[in-house]
């Protein structure tokens, strides 16, 4: 089963274009507020990588923590990011992709998400209607919390976009 979700956001700062830059290529940053996302690693090496989990109620089958890894490349204006396959694979995995886009105002900087989620599980055969109903159970219980993770997602980010910018006051502040 796949259930694919686009979460698209954005929202204005007042940090520089270089520090907004710095922000949306800063994934540990820029997630530090996702608290619905779990085990989140970045790994530095020749090319950067995000690995993490994204946990998902699937019905009677309790809940699953869905690995995903995607490599982070940085853009003129932002960042991107590509999905990676995973070695395993069980129960599930889930696959992100996106870019983030900075874009200077004259007075502080636009930044603009776009990211796509696919959340794959891997389920018994149905060939009865008891197992065809359990399929379409857990396939709607997987969209609504798939769904509420998109909702907060925009939230979360901006909450860590804002505690940049009130560190970047308070330090400018003190000068």
């Amino acid at each position: 089963m796949r259930i694919d979700r686009t979460v698209s956001f954005s929202f204005d700062l007042s940090l520089s274009e270089k520090e907004a830059l710095g922000f949306v290529r800063d994934a540990q940053l820029s997630l530090s507020r996702a608290s619905f996302i779990e085990n989140l690693r970045v790994e530095r090496g020749v090319v950067t990588s995000i690995c993490a989990e994204l946990p998902v109620n699937a019905a009677f089958f309790g809940q699953r923590r869905l690995a995903f890894r995607s490599l982070i490349e940085e853009t003129a204006d932002g960042a991107k990011l590509t999905s990676q396959a995973l070695a395993d694979r069980h129960p599930g995995w889930a696959e992100v992709a996106g870019a983030a886009r900075v874009t200077p105002l004259v007075c502080g900087t636009r930044v603009d998400y776009a990211f796509e989620i696919s959340v794959h599980l891997q389920l018994p055969a149905s060939e009865k209607w008891g197992g065809r109903a359990l399929v379409r159970l857990i396939e709607f219980t997987t969209t609504r919390v798939l769904e509420g993770l998109s909702e907060k997602f925009p939230e979360a980010v901006r909450e860590a976009a804002h505690s940049l910018e009130d560190a970047h006051a308070a330090a400018y502040r003190s000068v």
